[in-house]
């Protein structure tokens, strides 16, 4: 069973890459709307190519809350609701990424993932009691603890 995964998982990842030529150690938002995308019947494009975007999509979200959890300031703030899948959040890339296509061609795709995943999935501030630090400031780090989602 093992090995059937192992084979599937790499011939998919062959299959993806063999559909469109060599790219660089970043995914453009060109390749990434190509290996988002669906045909007219739903369909991916290329087999397994969900696979791909999906797990880009994951390694997007994960180091996003790496990056809120060590107490960095991102510049694009969002929250995506507990239990949302990554199909729908997959849905709203593409979609961004369609209606915006000209502007993210050849560009790093994952500034453009995050607007999109900011605007469909906005913070919102909870009233909370800060924390107050010595010298009486809040602290960053519960300033963005304070962030819900708004669905």
């Amino acid at each position: 069973m093992r090995r059937l995964i192992t084979l599937s998982l790499a011939s998919t990842l062959l299959a993806v890459s063999l559909s469109s030529p060599a790219q660089s150690a970043y995914f453009t938002g060109k390749y990434l709307l190509q290996v988002c995308s669906t045909n007219e019947n739903g369909k991916e494009r290329a087999p397994g190519s969900h696979i791909a975007c999906q797990a880009y999509l994951a390694g997007l979200i994960d180091y996003y809350k790496a990056v809120v959890a060590m107490g960095t300031e991102p510049a694009v703030l969002f929250c995506i609701p507990e239990g949302e899948g990554l199909t729908k959040v997959q849905q709203t890339v593409v979609r961004y990424l369609s209606e915006n296509s000209a502007e993210q061609k050849s560009f790093v795709a994952a500034p453009s993932a995050a607007i999109a995943l900011s605007s469909a999935y906005p913070c919102k501030a909870v009233e909370k009691a800060p924390v107050i630090l010595e010298g009486g400031g809040t602290s960053a780090v519960q300033k963005r603890l304070n962030m819900r989602s708004d669905k």
